[in-house]
């Protein structure tokens, strides 16, 4: 089975006191709310607050570089975020190191050695897997 590469780069659990992170208790009580109701659009607002409190926490853990090197950590860089995101729209895609650095607006050196840094692997092993 394939494994989801943001899910890969979480770690297996986190403990963080709710109120450290900024509107999570709000959030929280909110998604409480909305599921303690039956009312039409009930799902598509749960997960849109689902989707809030996992990134709550990833910003927190980013901000606090507490991220393990994986997917996640490489999001953490703008230009090394878009490769990722550009790549996993197109896997398929005739990349090479020079299509990737530009993909990112980074030099060969400067993309694999960032890229090999906090995604913990390099860009041609991270597309082969």
């Amino acid at each position: 089975m394939e494994k989801n590469p943001f899910v890969a780069a979480m770690p297996q659990w986190v403990l963080i006191p709710i109120s450290e992170v900024c509107g999570l208790v709000h959030t929280t009580e909110h998604l409480s709310l909305v599921a303690s109701r039956n009312e039409p659009g009930q799902r598509y607002v749960l997960d849109r607050l689902c989707d809030t409190f996992v990134f709550e926490i990833i910003r927190y853990m980013s901000q606090r570089e507490k991220l393990k090197a994986g997917t996640l950590a490489g999001f953490t860089n703008p230009g090394i975020a878009r490769f990722l995101i550009s790549i996993h729209n197109a896997p398929g895609a005739d990349w090479t190191i020079e299509t990737m650095a530009i993909e990112a607006s980074m030099s060969r050196s400067k993309f694999s050695a960032g890229f090999h840094e906090l995604v913990g692997t390099t860009p041609a092993r991270y597309l082969i897997d």
